[in-house]
């Protein structure tokens, strides 16, 4: 079993899965790592992608008048930015790595298609 494949069992998203479809999703997962300190994306960029949070943790905060507010921190087998990849909606928060996280990123042949499937007609 990978190390992905270890995550996204743990995640609410996946863990009811086959084992197979899960092992086929952790190996369709592009990697990406963001070190501490380094933001994945901000408030209001566009939606094009999901990750899952393979390792490290993440913390999710909205921008306001009174400055940045904590949202909730995300960590192993928890999945971010899925909302504004459902929605086409620019990103509702900025995310930080709080220390170096290694993330897993659905292929862009994957997230073109549901894209796609959201977007008005």
């Amino acid at each position: 079993m990978t190390h992905a494949a270890e995550a996204l069992r743990q995640s609410p998203v996946f863990r009811d899965l086959r084992p197979e479809v899960i092992d086929l999703i952790a190996a369709a997962l592009e990697p990406e790592v963001v070190y501490g300190g380094s933001t994945l994306f901000h408030q209001g960029d566009p939606g094009d992608a999901a990750y899952v949070v393979l390792s490290g943790r993440l913390r999710i905060l909205r921008e306001g008048e009174a400055g940045p507010t904590l949202l909730r921190e995300l960590g192993r087998g928890e999945v971010v930015g899925e909302f504004a990849l459902l929605t086409g909606e620019p990103r509702s928060a900025s995310v930080v790595a709080i220390r170096d996280a290694e993330l897993g990123r659905p292929p862009d042949t994957l997230t073109g298609k549901v894209q796609r499937k959201v977007e008005p007609q």
